[in-house]
């Protein structure tokens, strides 16, 4: 699965699980039943309240899978997001004078929309493979924020993350390595291993001073 396809396939997921949720918490609230009064100011702005669930989902990187994190991370955001989503639903019913919206509905929803979502996003973490476009990156600079740095995009591999090589200002350490990545030149031969190496991204970990350089 590609990224874009990724990003399609959950806002799809989403709008459903989030007018899912809102149906059985009107089914919870009623004992089974769908109260046409109440029921129909729900299908009233039912567009309107999908679009702003989404639209915080949006706002809290929910379809940045980079962003994604442990799956505590992913029901954070999820809480975070339900709950602007919940504020810009509440102030819709008001805008368009729907008091026949139960407010009970809202909280039970909100409880549902963070269990469907987060749950759903969890489990796909763990079944789906997305396939990233590879990204050869070159990284300046040396010493301990370019070890971090290496080993991040090395835990990231499966992200398309590649690192190609380490440059760095003193050329007799051309040659060495950097936690397994290759110092294949220095500050001056930047320009032509972008070119040579078909570079993607350049990430530059090294002092003030060699930025200005640089």
């Amino acid at each position: 699965m590609s990224r874009k396809q990724w990003v399609i396939f959950s806002i799809i997921n989403d709008a459903v699980l989030i007018n899912v949720a809102i149906i059985v918490a009107f089914l919870l609230r009623f004992e089974g039943a769908l109260p046409r009064l109440n029921f129909q100011a729900y299908t009233s702005l039912a567009l309107f309240i999908t679009l702003a669930q989404i639209g915080a989902l949006y706002v809290y990187d929910l379809y940045n899978v980079e962003e994604a994190g442990d799956s505590w991370d992913i029901t954070s955001g999820i809480i975070k997001a339900a709950t602007l989503g919940l504020i810009l639903n509440v102030f819709l019913t008001f805008f368009f004078r729907f008091f026949s919206f139960p407010r009970p509905v809202f909280i039970l929803a909100w409880l549902l929309q963070i269990l469907f979502m987060s749950g759903w996003r969890i489990a796909a973490a763990r079944i789906f493979k997305i396939k990233w476009p590879t990204q050869r990156v070159l990284i300046v600079g040396k010493g301990e924020p370019a070890l971090e740095i290496i080993r991040e995009l090395k835990n990231r591999a499966e992200w398309g993350y590649e690192v190609v090589g380490v440059i760095c200002k003193d050329k007799n350490l051309v040659g060495s390595s950097v936690d397994g990545a290759g110092v294949i030149g220095t500050l001056d031969d930047l320009i032509p291993l972008i070119h040579s190496r078909n570079i993607d991204r350049v990430i530059v970990a090294s002092p003030i001073a060699h930025r200005e350089t640089l």
